[in-house]
């Protein structure tokens, strides 16, 4: 479980409190630099987690903070410096996708009423486009100091940072034993997944699954859940067509993991633009026991409330 030495470089990095060095823009240049960038980050956050910063409603109803217009800031800056040609897309302070040349995109918070409640299921999310296709994908949770990060056509790794002394340490996903394994559901809670949720509930009674939990928070830390291994995720994604800083970044974590995020006609999703419901995991048989029971494969997964 040690670290690859990438991986030490950006950590030794972050906490000297030096830059990336610019110039490099392929694959090691960019994890260093999406690490750094979100250790950065999630360390801000975690700092502020208690109490939280001053927050204020956007127009869509949802609530925001301070702190993440001005992490953004802080992002974009380091990214001129590191890759000046690359543009920037924030959460909050918006910007453009590219469909040429490099894009990053952050979103500092997301999950923010977890984070306003303290709970650990909010996470920070930065995504590296080339030429408008997600490359690289870094999702960290500031509360229990883990970190995912892959590459498109590469192995999923998972750091864990030292919080009691121990070691920092680094595998790759999954984590879940070869062989056979419960199935284990964890459905992302919104109005209109009651119909959903009883249905797998009623499986977990009839011992067709093993555990339904429903923690939510963050889509993109629940995709770096499913690719551990352990569990499969039920998004009943609906609201409006998922934006680059949504669900990029944890799609990359799952293939890279092995696994796939499909829609519920079995199809995989296009992590920009996706609506509709999806179920991501890195067992192909547990998937397909979700949809089964789902009662919804073959004609687009449209419902989940009944």
């Amino acid at each position: 479980m040690a670290l690859l030495p990438l991986e030490r470089i950006a950590l030794e990095q972050v906490r000297a409190g030096r830059r990336t060095p610019g110039g490099d823009l392929g694959d090691e240049g960019w994890i260093q630099f999406g690490l750094h960038a979100l250790l950065s980050v999630a360390g801000r956050v975690r700092l502020l987690t208690q109490p939280a910063s001053v927050v204020s409603v956007k127009a869509d109803g949802s609530p925001t903070t301070a702190l993440e217009s001005d992490i953004e800031s802080s992002v974009r800056h380091a990214l001129g410096e590191f890759a000046p040609e690359a543009s920037f897309v924030g959460e909050e302070s918006g910007g453009q996708l590219r469909p040429g040349g490099w894009t990053v995109v952050l979103d500092p918070i997301d999950g923010t009423y977890a984070y306003l409640g303290h709970t650990e299921t909010f996470a920070s999310v930065l995504t590296v486009f080339l030429d408008g296709e997600p490359r690289f994908g870094f999702v960290a949770s500031p509360l229990t100091g883990e970190v995912g990060y892959a590459a498109a056509g590469g192995r999923s790794r998972l750091i864990r940072l030292n919080l009691f002394g121990e070691e920092d340490q680094g595998v790759d996903l999954p984590l879940a034993a070869a062989g056979r394994s419960p199935v284990l559901v964890n459905v992302h809670p919104a109005r209109d997944v009651g119909g959903a949720l009883a249905e797998l509930m009623r499986a977990w009674r009839s011992d067709g699954v093993r555990m339904v939990r429903a923690p939510g928070g963050s889509p993109s830390w629940a995709l770096l859940g499913a690719a551990r291994g352990h569990f499969t995720y039920v998004n009943g994604w609906q609201a409006a067509p998922a934006a680059p800083w949504d669900l990029a970044a944890g799609v990359l974590l799952v293939q890279g993991a092995g696994g796939e995020v499909v829609d519920f006609s079995g199809h995989p999703i296009d992590p920009l633009g996706h609506v509709g419901p999806f179920v991501a995991g890195v067992r192909a048989e547990h998937r397909e026991r979700i949809l089964k029971l789902l009662g919804s494969r073959g004609d687009g997964g449209g419902d989940l409330s009944g």
